[in-house]
């Protein structure tokens, strides 16, 4: 099974209580801003950069996954390969 891995997009940010939000589509796990004045780009920057990602395979698509599911995703596939 081929996984890519891609950078997410701003519309796979929302706003919770008008703080950016992202919510991982594998583990449900969520992260939010604590700060008012951050944008939803500045929030997207700063997920893609810590290592949130969207994930494509033959069989599913996910907007959005956070690090510890990305590298999971990434390492399943590498043994798969093996």
């Amino acid at each position: 099974m081929s996984v890519l891995a891609k950078p997410m997009l701003l519309s796979h940010i929302h706003s919770v209580e008008k703080l950016p939000n992202v919510k991982c589509m594998c583990c449900k796990r969520e992260e939010r801003a604590s700060e008012v004045n951050i944008t939803k780009t500045e929030w997207l920057h700063a997920a893609n950069r810590v290592g949130w990602r969207a994930i494509e395979a033959e069989q599913f698509s996910f907007e959005s996954v956070c690090p510890e599911c990305v590298d999971s995703f990434m390492s399943d596939n590498v043994k798969e390969a093996v």
